[in-house]
């Protein structure tokens, strides 16, 4: 029996995006957040879409509520709003993928 490297690289992934995204927020905040315009940087949607739709993940909804328990209780301190979010856009990414030719950009576009 095979074990999937994907099994150990996706949770890693996930989290490292997590918290880079509050890194770079933290870094840019300069240049991210002004009185015009506000940039949010979301690497563990982009990580979670890409690999629901280009790898082989097992569990990818157990591993959403994490990330998204994660980021409520980090970023938030509300549990509620990304432990729904984060599920419902892996569960809308797997639906819209299933609809169109797999490709790279199908991915991003469905990221878009």
């Amino acid at each position: 029996m095979r074990i999937s490297k994907m099994r150990y690289f996706f949770p890693l992934g996930l989290f490292l995006g997590l918290f880079l995204d509050g890194t770079f927020s933290n870094l840019f905040s300069k240049q991210m957040f002004s009185t015009s315009f506000s940039i949010e940087s979301r690497l563990f949607v982009l990580w979670l879409v890409m690999c629901v739709c280009l790898g082989e993940v097992e569990h990818s909804m157990f591993w959403a509520v994490c990330v998204g328990f994660v980021f409520d209780l980090y970023y938030t301190g509300i549990i509620g709003p990304f432990v729904m979010i984060v599920p419902l856009i892996v569960y809308l990414t797997k639906i819209m993928y299933s609809f169109f030719k797999p490709s790279f950009i199908v991915v991003l576009l469905i990221y878009l």
